[in-house]
């Protein structure tokens, strides 16, 4: 009788290597085009171990991978997925276990969190996606071979601003042919390399036996850190234009002469025309030394949310 060893896991967080006998559970999603592959595992963390300070504390942020090998048969390890650590949580199971539950997303997942603006003239495709996924921080090369493969597209003009890499990729995998057939699959390899291929050419590299029961789920989810709002070019705040440049001096007190000036009223950026009243609230002395005490009106503490006070200095020559 031949003894099959069962399938050795391996699972790495940063430096740290993961006790296999710790693993209660564990769920690899992968991905392709329509989404990128993820992995939640949860571990026995009874002694503290993998919490902030223990011995094996697992981080937010760093980068992991998960593997299969069966030894000593096959010693080689087969890696699944690499991942980035998106959440830790430590809590106590139902079965009152201390438990460390660690998800996170392949390295496709840097495909959601950059967006990329530009405009392009006669460019072919397969261009357009080794840029954007160099700009997005993946390598699309593996042992110097390129992993984008070409394609007999080209754009006349396509132009980008402000748009999520994933989509920018996922847009030309859609509009792409070769050979005569419109469409491209994509995926980050598990070694973390960005592939880009034509459509249903390639099937996963993972190969799983002894496989007794399968459940297959899919999910995609991007994260924003950043939005970004456009207002009208012809929209003005305030509406006047004017009306937080003070032009009256009641109010105002100095133990130098107060007066109003047409220095640093607001005026329009282009023109340099100022607005409406033109004039704003000066404090000026005639000595080499300004010890100006000013006291600012009370409406301006209730209905003002920023006051600017500009200093003038005139630097007489020496040798006069």
């Amino acid at each position: 009788m031949t003894n099959v060893n069962p399938p050795a896991l391996v699972i790495t967080a940063g430096s740290i290597v993961v006790d296999v006998e710790d693993v209660i559970d564990l769920t690899v999603h992968l991905g392709c085009t329509k989404e990128v592959s993820s992995v939640t595992y949860t571990l026995n963390n009874t002694d503290g171990k993998y919490s902030p300070g223990g011995s094996k504390a697992i981080l937010t942020g760093v980068t992991g991978g998960v593997g299969l090998c069966r030894k000593p048969l096959n010693p080689e390890n087969v890696p699944i997925i690499s991942y980035i650590v998106e959440s830790v949580e430590h809590r106590v199971s139902e079965a009152g276990l201390t438990v460390c539950v660690v998800s996170g997303r392949c390295w496709g997942a840097k495909l959601f969190n950059r967006v990329f603006t530009k405009k392009y003239v006669n460019v072919k495709a397969e261009d357009v996606v080794k840029e954007v996924v160099e700009y997005a921080g993946l390598s699309h090369t593996r042992d110097g071979n390129e992993l984008v493969e070409a394609t007999d597209t080209t754009y006349d003009v396509l132009e980008f601003e402000n748009t999520p890499v994933w989509d920018i990729v996922k847009f030309v995998a859609e509009t792409a042919s070769k050979d005569g057939v419109i469409g491209f699959d994509f995926r980050v390899a598990p070694d973390g390399k960005f592939e880009f291929f034509k459509r249903n050419s390639k099937t996963s590299s993972v190969t799983l036996s002894d496989i007794e029961s399968v459940e297959y789920s899919k999910d995609a989810e991007r994260v924003r850190n950043k939005i970004l709002v456009y207002g009208a070019q012809d929209k003005m705040v305030p509406s006047d234009g004017d009306e937080w440049t003070e032009n009256n001096t009641s109010g105002w007190s100095s133990n130098y002469t107060v007066q109003t000036s047409t220095f640093h009223a607001a005026a329009d950026p282009v023109t340099k025309d100022p607005y409406l009243d033109s004039k704003s609230i000066q404090a000026t002395t005639g000595s080499q030394t300004f010890n100006s005490l000013c006291e600012i009106p009370q409406h301006l503490h209730l209905e003002k949310w920023l006051t600017l006070f500009y200093f003038q200095f005139s630097l007489r020559d020496s040798r006069e």
